[in-house]
């Protein structure tokens, strides 16, 4: 889904694009993805992919038996997996938690804070319901 959105993206937010870049789509910045949910004109939030888990899946009004996360995908496949009497072991194995810390905070480093309280913002309900912490740390 990016791959399809990075063209409009980079033609909107990167002051030096590139034919090649346009025409790629696949070198899309993190600060220009950031750029384009927190801008109101791209409205983004009507694109199931980023619009905020709460308001599609409603864990305040479903009462979900398991809520995995990506950090722990592996764990969490294999547990549900394991639940409903398949593959004991789920194959993938995801990098580290301290690895993902890492680059997370990296990228994070490169984003104003304005818009990372806008991020926050859009997002809050979901760090809330789903047990993150809104800081990049």
């Amino acid at each position: 889904m990016l791959v399809q959105l990075s063209p409009r993206i980079i033609r909107r937010y990167r002051a030096n694009r590139t034919g090649r870049s346009l025409a790629r789509g696949g070198d899309i910045k993190f600060t220009e993805f950031v750029r384009y949910i927190i801008d109101p004109r791209s409205q983004p939030l009507r694109d199931f992919h980023w619009t905020p888990q709460t308001a599609q899946c409603q864990p305040c009004r479903v009462h979900y038996d398991f809520i995995g996360h990506f950090e722990t995908l592996s764990d969490d496949a294999s547990y549900v997996l394991e639940r409903i009497g398949l593959a004991p072991r789920y194959p993938w194995r995801g990098n580290r938690s301290e690895d993902q810390a890492q680059r997370r905070r990296a990228a994070y480093a490169q984003i104003p804070t304005d818009q990372i309280t806008r991020l926050t913002q859009i997002y809050r309900d979901d760090f809330a319901a789903f047990g993150y912490n809104a800081s990049t740390d």
